[in-house]
């Protein structure tokens, strides 16, 4: 972005350039930076009071007073000191995302991590929301390499690019660095074949796609087992590369042909569970199994769901089966590699070091809730037996709880319970409404920093003062570090304009750090090779294996199969979900909701700002899409206002009829801010459309314990006037 600044205000924003062009999101920062939602002086909640003894049932009504820097300054510090003094560190639990998550010094993650850990340590957080399932489950096929093909390659090579679950076009808008569409659009009109599999009719396949497979929620597992008996009983898998590269395919063949179980998972099987005819399964598996080279796109959406870590394994398995993985043009990827990003052209700017945090003491992110309601209670991750921490204090900087975490009733109980809870932030958003004390943060306009993506690294020059009283999180946790006795260790004596001359030093720059300010942007040469993921593996599988237990790819784990859990198996398998329109709940919630990433939102930013509601919302409300076979027999048109819930709550949305949903699915996109008809109290109705009300908090399984916002059976009704 350029941005056109007069007498100290923000006029205008440019693009910078045309071949990184601001979104029409980037360009909505005019009117947040000026928002009406924006925090300019310290809070805090009218009834709190420090010491542990106070009521928190003042949490969430959005009632605070204005207090100055040195008062909220001298309450976190005591606060903290309490509680750590009196329940130690691992009472203290600290979350950073999103808000910051791109720039280099200014990045929010290192900045609270490094504050907590230098005063002690802190609880923390394992996995993330975005991609827990697969995070977890990729290693044990794959070991730890996450590496896949870049763009290039995959424009020059692949005759074909399935997509599962993913919607490029629509929600990578903030990864200029991939250019999406650009690139989308290239692939098109060089003649590759792109099919999606989706409940949704989504954005990428509208503009480019050739084929639909419209999916029921949770049963991708089917249809991938399905693929697979078709490639078995058909002789087209790649049994080479099967027998080169791979262990344990035996036990998947005598699942998929059903030796194990006496059930063959045949395309009729499937089609039963599924939602999609054996006809179209056996020719997808046909396609892709024969036209070669392929990219297997395995987007984000499948494993937020019951049993997401099986998705993906087996999507790594369809690969394998057919000889995908580390050649030009095939490949199983979450998104292609660009090694044009400058992170692979050279070194980058850093952030602020982080020590090392000297308490041992998490939780799996999903599992919000019962870590702060159920204290001491064991839970099991990753193959381990642990205990939920006893959380006493929450320090958020820029993390938006109410948007992420499902079963937000649940989760407004939880946030009552911690003795205390600050918050960094630029806004008021929900989850600051639940904080004692807010301190308001600047917005990025209003500080300096880096930033490094696809082959530019630009200095991010200081346009606006900030508003009101903000202040850098920097700025704040130096303050703060300063109350508690380790200011120096902190800022190592360093302001923010020397510590991002002494990072700048560091990277592959070669303007001076002077030059470097004036210029404002260094563009760096893109190399001439591409990027083959798995091709050391592919060429050397002796002598470059993967970092598994066999070296292989692991169709079959024995340390999965160890865990003796049929939610776990050893070879990727189709679990049922536990709420599915197949199970006994469907009687009463009919409808499964899905939750995907808005276009014109980062999760819940830009929800306030007026240009962006302009675009995802009807007269204040979100909308819900439903196929017009679900939207008739309940009488429902098109801009009604519509009760979406079950038992764990209710939201308003205005409807949508198109059939971009498929029948039976119901669309509400995440992000949307919480917004409850008695705020701070549980269990009543959700004007914002924040699809969290009614999702669940189970985790995915007892592996990566991921959130399951996609396994959500719901109703639908037209709201009486």
């Amino acid at each position: 972005m350029k941005l056109i600044v007069k007498d100290g205000v923000l006029r205008n924003i440019e693009t910078f350039s045309p071949e990184v062009r601001a979104s029409q999101r980037e360009r909505a920062n005019r009117k947040a930076l000026y928002s009406p939602a924006r925090v300019l002086y310290p809070l805090k909640r009218a009834d709190f009071v420090p010491g542990g003894t106070g009521s928190t049932e003042g949490r969430g009504k959005g009632q605070f007073v204005r207090i100055t820097w040195n008062e909220a300054l001298d309450i976190v510090a005591s606060e903290l000191q309490r509680i750590k003094s009196t329940y130690g560190n691992a009472a203290i639990y600290g979350a950073a995302d999103w808000a910051s998550i791109f720039p280099s010094f200014h990045h929010v993650y290192n900045m609270l991590y490094r504050f907590l850990n230098l005063f002690g340590g802190r609880t923390e957080y394992r996995t993330f929301y975005s991609n827990a399932a697969i995070s977890t489950a990729w290693p044990y096929s794959l070991g730890s390499d996450f590496s896949t093909n870049d763009p290039q390659d995959i424009l020059n090579n692949s005759k074909l690019i399935l997509f599962l679950w993913t919607d490029p076009a629509h929600t990578s808008t903030h990864r200029n660095d991939n250019h999406n569409n650009l690139w989308l659009k290239q692939c098109k009109e060089k003649g590759i074949k792109m099919i999606h599999v989706n409940p949704r009719f989504t954005d990428s396949m509208a503009a480019y796609g050739d084929k639909w497979i419209p999916i029921t929620p949770g049963t991708d597992c089917a249809l991938m087992a399905a693929m697979a008996y078709v490639m078995i009983s058909e002789n087209l898998y790649d049994k080479n590369f099967i027998d080169t590269y791979t262990i344990g395919f035996d036990k998947f063949k005598d699942y998929v042909m059903g030796v194990e179980d006496g059930i063959p998972k045949t395309p009729e099987w499937a089609e039963a569970i599924c939602g999609v005819e054996a006809n179209t399964i056996k020719a997808l598996a046909r396609d892709v199994a024969t036209i070669k080279p392929a990219v297997i796109w395995q987007g984000w959406g499948a494993q937020r769901g019951a049993y997401g870590e099986q998705p993906v394994r087996m999507a790594i398995t369809l690969a394998a089966m057919t000889g995908n993985i580390g050649i030009p043009g095939g490949c199983l990827t979450q998104g292609p590699n660009n090694s044009n990003s400058l992170r692979n052209v050279a070194k980058m700017v850093g952030g602020i070091p982080v020590p090392p945090n000297p308490v041992n003491s998490f939780f799996p992110i999903a599992l919000f809730p019962d870590a702060l309601l159920h204290p001491g209670e064991p839970f099991k991750w990753n193959r381990g037996n642990y205990n939920f921490p006893n959380i006493k204090a929450i320090y958020y900087a820029g993390f938006n709880q109410f948007n992420q975490q499902g079963n937000l009733n649940k989760t407004i109980e939880a946030m009552k319970k911690p003795e205390f809870i600050v918050v960094n932030e630029p806004y008021l958003t929900p989850t600051a409404k639940f904080a004692d004390i807010v301190l308001p943060a600047v917005h990025q306009f209003e500080r300096n920093d880096f930033l490094g993506f696809y082959k530019y690294l630009i200095f991010m020059k200081k346009a606006v003062e900030p508003l009101g009283e903000a202040k850098s999180d920097y700025d704040i946790f130096t303050m703060l570090a300063e109350k508690l006795g380790f200011k120096e260790e902190f800022t190592q004596g360093r302001t923010e304009m020397q510590w991002l001359e002494y990072l700048y030093s560091q990277s592959d720059c070669p303007l001076s750090f002077a030059d470097m300010q004036q210029q404002g942007y260094y563009v760096f040469n893109k190399p001439t090779t591409t990027v083959i993921g798995f091709a050391n593996f592919r060429n050397d599988p002796t002598g470059k294996p993967l970092d598994t237990p066999s070296g292989k790819i692991e169709i079959y784990s024995d340390r999965l199969a160890a865990l003796n859990d049929p939610q776990v198996p050893g070879v990727p398998k189709f679990v049922e979900p536990w709420e599915s329109r197949r199970s006994p709940k469907a009687s009463q919630y009919p409808l499964e909701l899905i939750t995907p990433h808005p276009r014109y939102r980062l999760h819940s930013q830009f929800d306030h700002v007026s240009w962006i509601q302009e675009r995802i919302k009807v007269d204040g409300y979100a909308r819900l899409w439903i196929n017009p076979m679900d939207a008739g027999p309940r009488g429902i048109s098109k801009g009604d206002v519509v009760r979406v819930y079950n038992d764990r709550g209710e939201t308003l949305a205005k409807a949508a009829v198109s059939s971009t949903a498929r029948p039976g699915v119901v669309i509400l996109e995440e992000g949307a801010w919480y917004n409850p008809a008695e705020p701070g109290v549980a269990h009543t109705v959700d004007r914002g459309g924040n699809p969290n009300v009614v999702n669940h908090d189970v985790g995915t399984s007892q592996l990566a314990q991921g959130p399951t916002t996609h396994t959500t059976l719901v109703q639908v009704t037209k709201k009486e006037a």
